[in-house]
């Protein structure tokens, strides 16, 4: 593991509980788009629906629209 998975898996809880800012949860999600081992964990700590709205979130934000 390395230092950038270290820091991803220090942020996944704020995420799961909803205290971790948009550039967190931003860097979170990007990260996991490449990482199989940060994914499984963000995959085990947040439930799927939270998951969902978090990824619609994120996409909306990325096009400017928010």
């Amino acid at each position: 593991m390395n230092d950038e998975c270290e820091i991803i898996q220090d942020l996944i809880p704020l995420v799961n509980d909803g205290v971790a800012s948009n550039s967190s949860k931003e860097l979170v999600l990007k990260h996991c788009k490449h990482c199989t081992i940060c994914e499984s964990m963000l995959n085990k700590e947040l439930p799927i629906y939270q998951e969902e709205k978090l990824r619609e979130k994120i996409n909306y934000d990325e096009k400017g629209e928010a």
